[in-house]
Parts: structure tokens; C-alpha cells; sequence
């Protein structure tokens, strides 16, 4: 029986863990709204609207769990969502993109780094918006990137799944320092690992020869299967030695983090307010092959992974009058190296409006 009871005071400590990070929500940001969304209710719902809106794809409720666990951590018994914020506009335009609207700080935006062999997207992600936000917090008196490499080391692993809301967090709590891309030689902590072509066989493992490697290589950079991801422990110092500041006084903290709502409209008035934020879709075998215009899943396409996180950084409507999210993904020589891609916006695409988390910078 005593087993029993470890696992029960377990569980206990993560809901604990949970609503005190509703509480202390609502405690620093007493103007803000939220509503919680019981992890269960987001199940029903997500079945219900996957159903509706995506018929073709299979997707079970024990994957939806899967995904909700690697999202926020196991555990979570229910999500709190940003509803309203008193620096949200009254009305946002019809087109937005944050490149040109926070243009002093567009450098940072379109210049996400690739995560290279390294199952980093989680910290990439966060680490890009963190920067973006922190950038436009400053009115770019701060541009450089914060480290992904510093999150990397100190919170998991090249080797294995990070879990976002976890990451989020520590960007509240510790910070994170100055970095730069793989051999840029800028901040405090550069990133360690080259970009590579990303291809399927990266979630599969199932290309075996040398001629299916050779085709999906493309674009001059080398499959990144070929490389040899590496952990390593927690920087204690700066590995740029010609920079300036030591790393325990380089750290920049979030002072809040959260998700945001589920309907589009109040993520678009977020991202108007403070900058891009972070999404997660399902990640299907055509969309190593978008160049160009309007994502939508095809109807073969296969499912490779349940998380494949993206940066909102805009939205429009196309000629056909179809709203649109305008996103980025991280991958080295993606869309043509632009990686910049749209796709539907207010229908919950592949559940990326049920999974757009942010945080600011905001002083007390």
C-alpha cells in the first residue's frame, strides 16, 4: 500500500504545483481575466471539433492526452487561459505582421534558429519569443537573442522531449541569458549544434538507405540524422569568452507566463499588445513539403508527431476571403528558407488556438 500513497501524494504535489501557478496569475495581473478549462472538458472538445473540422484525420483520445501531457507536463488537471488584459486594443486590423509593427525589433523576429539535430524545438521556441518580447518590452533597447542553448542545458536534454509550460516557467523564476545562433560568436551563450535538413526520417527512424537519404537531403545543408545530438550539464559561465557581462548578471526574467485563450481574436489582440507567441499543431508528413500560400493538411498526408511547435507572429485574409495565421517555423532551409508559412486561422487548425502560450515582460 505504501506505493499507493507515493503515487497519491505525487499527484497531489503536481496539482498543488498546478493551481499555484493559476493563483499567482491572478495575484500579479489582478486586471487581467482568465477561465479555467478543465483538462477533461479540452478533450471532449478537441475530439468533438477535430471530428468537425479535420474528419479525415485519426486521431484517439489517448493521443490527445499524450499531446496535452508533453504540452504541460503530466499531471495537469486543468489549464487556466488568458481571457482579457487592460493593454489589449479595442480593435486590431484585418492584416498584422509583428515585423513590420515592431519594426525595430524584426530582426529578431524573422531570424528564428534552427534546432539542428538537437530535439530542441521547445527551447528554441521559447527562447525566439522570449527574445522577440523582450525586444519590443525594451522599445529595442535589448536586441539580441536570448540563449536557447542555456535552456538546453539546464532543463533537459538534446535526447529526449521537453515539456513547454515547465520551460515557461524557468524563464519566469531564473531567466534566461544572452545567446546567438550556432557560430554567430554573440551574446553569452551561443548555440552549440549546426542547422541541418530536417526531413521525416528525424521522427520515423525508418529511412534505412543511402538513396532515400541522398533525396531528402536538399538545400546544401546535411540530413540531420547524419549528426550526432549531445547533452551536456547546466552552463555555469559564459561560453563566449569575449563577452563582456557574467552569466548570473546577463539572466532576463519573464515576469509572467500563461496561456492564452482559445478564440483567435484574443490571441491576435496578445500578439498586437506584446509580440508573437507560441503555438502547437500535429505535425504531418506534407508539411516538409509547404513552399508557399495556404497550409491544409492533405488528405494522405501521415502523422509524424503530436507536438510541433510554431511562432504566431501575424494574421490576414487571402483573396478567397479565408482567414490566416502567419507563422514561422525553425527549420534550416524550409518554404524555400523563408520559413515563414500560413495557414487557417479561427478554425482551430490542427488545435493550434487550443495551445498558444506567451509570457511578458511587464514591470509590477
Amino acid at each position: 500500500m505504501m506505493w499507493l500513497k507515493l503515487v497519491f501524494l505525487f499527484l497531489m504535489t503536481l496539482v498543488s504545483i498546478e493551481m499555484s501557478h493559476i493563483s499567482d496569475l491572478l495575484n500579479t495581473h489582478p486586471t487581467w481575466s482568465f477561465e479555467l478549462e478543465s483538462v477533461e472538458s479540452l478533450i471532449k472538445r478537441g475530439m468533438s471539433e477535430l471530428r468537425r473540422i479535420h474528419p479525415d484525420v485519426e486521431i484517439s483520445e489517448n493521443i490527445l492526452r499524450t499531446k496535452i501531457a508533453k504540452h504541460f507536463g503530466p499531471g495537469t488537471t486543468h489549464v487556466a487561459r488568458k481571457t482579457g488584459d487592460p493593454k489589449w486594443p479595442e480593435r486590431v486590423p484585418q492584416s498584422f505582421d509583428s515585423r513590420d509593427h515592431f519594426k525595430e525589433c524584426a530582426h529578431l523576429i524573422e531570424d528564428i534558429e534552427d534546432e539542428g539535430p538537437c530535439y530542441n524545438e521547445v527551447h528554441v521556441m521559447v527562447s525566439s519569443v522570449a527574445s522577440d518580447r523582450y525586444c519590443i518590452y525594451t522599445n529595442a533597447t535589448f536586441r539580441d537573442h536570448l540563449s536557447s542553448e542555456y535552456l538546453t542545458g539546464c532543463y533537459s536534454s538534446c535526447t529526449r522531449h521537453q515539456y513547454i509550460y515547465p520551460t515557461w516557467k524557468k524563464v519566469v523564476q531564473v531567466g534566461v541569458p544572452s545567446g546567438g545562433k550556432y557560430h554567430s560568436n554573440k551574446g553569452c551563450l551561443p548555440y552549440e549544434h549546426a542547422p541541418c535538413k530536417h526531413t521525416a526520417n528525424d521522427y520515423t527512424a525508418r529511412l534505412t538507405t543511402k538513396t532515400e537519404r541522398s533525396v531528402q537531403k536538399g538545400g546544401g545543408l546535411k540530413s540531420c540524422d547524419e549528426y550526432m545530438a549531445y547533452d551536456h550539464d547546466c552552463p555555469t559561465k559564459c561560453s563566449n569568452s569575449k563577452y563582456p557581462v557574467r552569466l548570473e548578471d546577463d539572466m532576463k526574467k519573464m515576469t509572467t507566463y500563461y496561456q492564452l485563450s482559445r478564440f483567435e481574436y484574443q490571441i491576435r489582440n496578445d500578439i498586437y499588445a506584446y509580440g508573437p507567441a507560441v503555438s502547437d499543431i500535429f505535425l504531418y508528413s506534407d508539411f516538409f513539403d509547404y513552399k508557399s500560400g495556404l497550409y491544409n493538411k492533405s488528405t494522405n498526408a501521415a502523422l509524424l508527431s503530436y507536438n510541433k511547435l510554431i511562432k504566431l507572429i501575424g494574421w490576414g485574409t487571402t483573396e478567397d476571403g479565408t482567414p490566416y495565421w502567419l507563422a514561422m517555423n525553425e527549420w534550416a532551409g524550409w518554404a524555400d528558407d523563408k520559413k515563414v508559412f500560413k495557414f487557417p486561422r479561427g478554425v482551430d487548425f490542427l488545435w493550434a488556438e487550443s495551445f498558444t502560450s506567451t509570457g511578458v515582460y511587464d514591470p509590477l
